[in-house]
């Protein structure tokens, strides 16, 4: 498992100006950083950071016994000081724009940077610019959000995963849903997939890269922190379900208020078939569904079709039809319909009133479970669960 920060947390940064390029140094906070700041921080990544700000190449010259890196970019200052005034002034930002880097940091190292800061973590350490998949800036698309009318619509842009979450896109998740909630034009949000599937639940490559104790539990905390955030979400939260929601995928959608699925869609907890258990879903489920069936569920780890869910009262509103996603047009119709005929202080009161029951207990429950799912997660069961589905081996567990 893996966290974004920005380089600022890792390191700090000086530059000058030299002619038509700037001198960039990066020196690690912490001694033992350096060798992964020296991984990372590639000339050419580098470059696609700064992208239009070089004109030149980016070279990266490494001094170790200063635990730096130093960073010499060209065409960066537009001529030098003989035709342009950048020179100087400017040379002394690019650091600063450097810091602001995203980098990836392995579980460990972002609490040994949490202890490194102290209890509170300056707000510099999360300011990142975001970049494309090449590491140019460019917002990320993993989770893509836009208020249409008073409808904000929420969606899920992992296809080629089936919208499986890693721990970026459970946080790009929580921004959206926080943004969504301080928008008082809002007036009702939907949530739903891009591509042949709702969500796969948690992406197990990412459990499997990196499959410590810490990691586990950072991700759980996020996720945690990401159900409470859309539980108490002032307005009605609809999710429109087409092809698999399944594991946290369907935790998503019990999160929600009112639930359109495509009869094609299915809901299931399958962690038991790897060897893992539901973990956080099950504090949602055994409050949000029938008790008894969902231990059925989870014990079992069957998968349950649409119509199922539906006559079991999990799903809402059913939708029909040969194209899957046109469940998202009828869940968007439904919420106009809401926008139009519904008052937004009753709906956001009403929302209260039926939450003031429940998501307390959820909440605590969540809370208590983190650190279990983590603990769970470090099973040798789970370990050759994880090995057997990614080497596509059949699993038998008749003498485990």
């Amino acid at each position: 498992m893996s966290v974004t920060v920005a380089l600022y947390m890792l390191a700090h940064g000086r530059s000058g100006d030299k002619g038509d390029a700037v001198n960039v140094g990066v020196i690690a906070r912490r001694p033992e950083w350096y060798d992964f700041l020296a991984r990372e921080l590639t000339a050419e990544r580098v470059a696609a950071f700064l992208g239009s700000m070089a004109t030149g190449p980016v070279e990266r010259f490494e001094m170790p016994n200063l635990d730096a890196l130093n960073f010499l970019v060209h065409g960066a200052l537009g001529g030098g000081g003989s035709v342009s005034l950048q020179i100087d002034a400017q040379g002394k930002t690019y650091s600063h724009a450097l810091l602001r880097m995203p980098v990836r940091v392995p579980a460990e190292m972002y609490e040994q940077a949490r202890l490194h800061w102290g209890p509170e973590l300056p707000p510099e350490c999360f300011q990142f610019v975001e970049v494309d998949k090449n590491g140019a800036p460019g917002r990320s698309d993993e989770v893509l959000a836009e208020r249409d009318g008073r409808v904000f619509h929420i969606r899920l842009n992992r296809p080629e995963r089936r919208n499986a979450l890693t721990l970026d896109m459970v946080r790009h998740l929580r921004d959206e849903i926080r943004r969504a909630a301080n928008d008082p034009a809002a007036k009702v949000v939907l949530l739903s997939g891009e591509g042949a599937g709702f969500c796969a639940g948690l992406d197990l490559r990412e459990l499997h890269d990196d499959f410590t104790f810490a990691s586990v539990k950072l991700l759980a905390k996020e996720l945690a922190a990401c159900f409470g955030d859309m539980l108490q979400l002032p307005q009605p939260l609809v999710s429109a379900i087409h092809g698999p929601a399944l594991g946290g995928g369907t935790a998503l959608t019990i999160v929600s208020d009112c639930i359109w699925a495509h009869e094609s869609a299915l809901f299931g907890f399958p962690e038991v078939k790897i060897g893992f258990v539901p973990g956080l879903v099950s504090t949602i489920a055994m409050r949000r569904l029938h008790a008894s069936a969902a231990r059925e569920l989870m014990l079992s780890g069957r998968r349950v079709k649409a119509p199922e869910a539906y006559a079991r009262g999990w799903v809402h509103h059913l939708g029909a039809g040969d194209d899957p996603r046109h469940v998202i047009d009828d869940a968007r119709a439904y919420a106009d319909e809401m926008v139009r005929t519904n008052s937004d202080g009753a709906m956001r009161r009403s929302k209260q009133l039926v939450n003031a029951p429940e998501i307390p207990g959820i909440l605590a429950d969540m809370a208590n479970v983190v650190e279990l799912f983590a603990s769970y997660s470090q099973e040798e069961t789970f370990r050759h669960g994880l090995e057997c589905f990614f080497a596509k081996k059949p699993l038998d567990w008749s003498d485990a």
